[in-house]
C-alpha cells in the first residue's frame, strides 16, 4: 500500500479480463505476461510495479521473470487479491 500511496506505484491486474471488469484494486491496469513481452509496459520499466493476481502466485513468477526483462521495481501483492479483500 506505501508503494501504491507513496511511490505512485503501477498496480497490473494479471488476472483474466472478466474478472477484473467485476472488481479491481482502484486504479490497477489490466494486463497479462504477453503485454511485457510485447513491450506494452515498457514505458514503466523504472517505476515501482505491483503485480496482483487471485493468490499471488502467477504475480510472484512474472515479478522474477520481469527482472530479467529490465523492470528492475517489480512486486508482488502477496497474497494476491484475496489478501486484499
Amino acid at each position: 500500500i506505501d508503494k501504491i500511496n507513496h511511490e505512485s506505484a503501477v498496480v497490473i491486474d494479471l488476472r483474466d479480463k472478466d474478472i477484473y471488469a467485476k472488481a479491481h484494486i482502484i486504479g490497477a491496469i489490466h494486463g497479462k505476461r504477453e503485454d511485457f513481452l510485447n513491450k506494452r509496459f515498457d514505458k514503466y520499466k523504472d517505476m515501482p510495479i505491483i503485480l496482483v493476481c487471485a493468490q499471488g502466485i502467477q504475480s510472484a513468477s512474472l515479478a522474477n521473470e520481469l527482472k530479467t526483462l529490465g523492470f528492475h521495481h517489480a512486486s508482488t501483492l502477496t497474497g494476491g487479491i484475496a489478501s486484499w479483500q
